[in-house]
């Protein structure tokens, strides 16, 4: 019966507390850090501009013209640090490919003020409309 008892309600027991020391300094050791840790500053971002007096119009294709196409196309270009595109797309076509082309070679002679990252120019991608219509 007096087994049943331990079991059931166990003896109380002293507390080691020379055990408890190590776990005791390793918890201050991990809370201190924590407290410690500075949150990081958020970046300041921002998004490349276009330099609209850098940019001639695109040249109508002859085809394009004669068959009198229209449309909207959506690039996306890749701007290096130095304000060049490096590299472009087209993400949405005018669903004339003469016109696509054309708007994503005209883009790529713009330039272009570089994004930046808490003040220093990074390489980032934009969109970009171009609207093709005959008046």
């Amino acid at each position: 019966m007096t087994r049943i008892k331990r079991l059931v309600r166990p003896d109380t027991q002293a507390l080691n507390w020379k055990a408890a020391i190590p776990v005791l300094g390793l918890a201050a050791t991990l809370l201190s850090a924590c407290a410690s840790t500075a949150p990081a500053p958020e970046e300041i971002k921002e998004r490349a501009v276009v330099d609209f007096s850098t940019c001639a119009k695109p040249v109508w294709p002859a085809e394009s013209l004669k068959n009198e196409n229209t449309g909207a196309v959506t690039l996306a270009f890749l701007i290096g640090t130095d304000g060049k595109v490096k590299d472009s797309s087209v993400k949405k076509s005018s669903g004339f490919v003469p016109l696509d082309e054309a708007a994503r070679v005209g883009i790529e002679k713009c330039s272009f003020k570089p994004a930046t990252v808490n003040g220093k120019p990074v390489e980032d991608w934009m969109l970009m409309q171009y609207v093709w219509m005959l008046k």
